[in-house]
């Protein structure tokens, strides 16, 4: 039964990577100058998800507009997440079918939230803020709920991997 567990995760991990990857599509930015040759058009990235019409002033809300917003966004998902795998690994631990869809459900909506966020937010900031903090936060649960060992070197690891996400998204003017 873990087994299935295992793969129904895997699947449905995979999937929700691809309708992200799905959600973008490559456009080409052509100018109107006859001297631009067709093999140097630069490739520009064109959101085309619900999401682009709330940059791009559509019809839905402008709540979206706002970087407060997608950071509000960014951490439900990050808390989302972990929660998500706090309760992956209570469903494998009490082998518990409704637990585990309670887990597949919890990593769809993380993952709405961060497609969310990077609409105004880079995603080399949004991804390494949600994968760092999430790590810190799934590994203190996993000491403070599942008694698994937390050392000194696993927090200097933590303080390595914060510390690096800090120094990664540190922007000089």
């Amino acid at each position: 039964m873990k087994k299935v567990y295992s793969i129904i995760s895997l699947v449905l991990s995979l999937s929700t990577v691809a309708s992200s990857l799905q959600n973008v599509k490559v456009g080409r930015n052509v100018r109107s100058t006859s001297r631009r040759k067709a093999s140097r058009e630069t490739p520009q990235i064109v959101p085309t998800t619900a999401t682009a019409a709330i940059v791009h002033g559509g019809s839905q809300p402008s709540a979206i507009r706002s970087i407060t917003t997608c950071w509000i966004f960014l951490i439900a998902s990050i808390l989302l997440e972990c929660l998500d795998t706090t309760v992956s690994k209570l469903a494998r631990d009490q082998e518990s079918t409704p637990l585990f869809f309670l887990a597949c459900s919890l990593n769809l909506i993380s993952m709405y939230g961060i497609n969310i966020s990077m609409t105004r937010l880079p995603v080399s900031l949004a991804y390494t803020v949600w994968t760092a903090l999430g790590t810190l936060v799934v590994t203190l649960i996993g000491a403070a709920c599942f008694q698994e060992p937390m050392g000194m070197w696993q927090i200097a690891c933590l303080t390595m991997i914060t510390v690096g996400v800090i120094g990664l998204n540190l922007q000089e003017e």
